[in-house]
């Protein structure tokens, strides 16, 4: 068992947005042969912007834990509340807005499309 504490987590730069960061709480190589990549927290201030990028062969989780804004998939627009899931599949070209003036935030997991 591994029991992880968010509050003890360092913040660390997104790799595409080196101007946000995002708590790991488990990393690549940390559990086991799952496929998961990564689950991470992070919070996006009011006029964030997340770098649109994609990924060659992992998909991605979002879950909304609070606030509200709009996350872009190919060109799609979908507004993000409390409690949304959305998954982005391999090679989809994502970003994600905060455009309301409370916190985004944010739980994702990335997994290894097998």
């Amino acid at each position: 068992m591994k029991h992880v504490k968010l509050r003890d987590q360092p913040e660390v730069p997104v790799s595409h947005d080196s101007s946000l960061f995002k708590r790991v709480l488990f990393g690549r190589g940390e559990m086991g042969n799952t496929g998961l990549m990564q689950i991470a927290h992070c919070i996006l201030k009011s006029g964030d912007r997340v770098t649109e990028h994609e990924h060659a062969d992992m998909m991605e989780f979002f879950y909304v834990v609070g606030g509200r804004g709009k996350i872009y998939v190919d060109g799609r627009e979908s507004v993000l509340e409390k409690d949304d899931i959305v998954r982005i599949d391999v090679k989809e070209k994502h970003y994600i807005v905060n455009d309301s003036q409370d916190d985004l935030v944010l739980f994702y997991f990335g997994a290894l499309d097998k």
